[in-house]
């Protein structure tokens, strides 16, 4: 990643992580689950960074994969989850 780009990336983390955080916890319920679905919607958000032109639409931006990422791993455990219990 550019150092500006970067250095950016780091700002915008260190001051809306924590509003993050509480959108990250009210789609999961769980603190811990919370932790990895920001951290995941953040790398994915990395990889775009350079891509994000509107500074305003960024937090949106990230708010947006975090329920797309949860909605993916709720689809994956309950399709897990399925298991036929008739005999046979």
């Amino acid at each position: 990643m550019d150092p500006g780009f970067e250095a950016d990336f780091r700002e915008f983390v260190i001051d809306r992580s924590g509003a993050l955080f509480r959108t990250a916890y009210l789609l999961t319920g769980d603190r811990h689950a919370a932790e990895d679905l920001m951290q995941s919607a953040l790398t994915k958000t990395a990889v775009k960074w350079r891509n994000l032109r509107d500074p305003a639409a960024i937090e949106g931006y990230v708010r947006r994969v975090m329920y797309h990422e949860q909605v993916s791993w709720w689809r994956r455990r309950s399709r897990v989850a399925e298991v036929s219990t008739r005999p046979g």
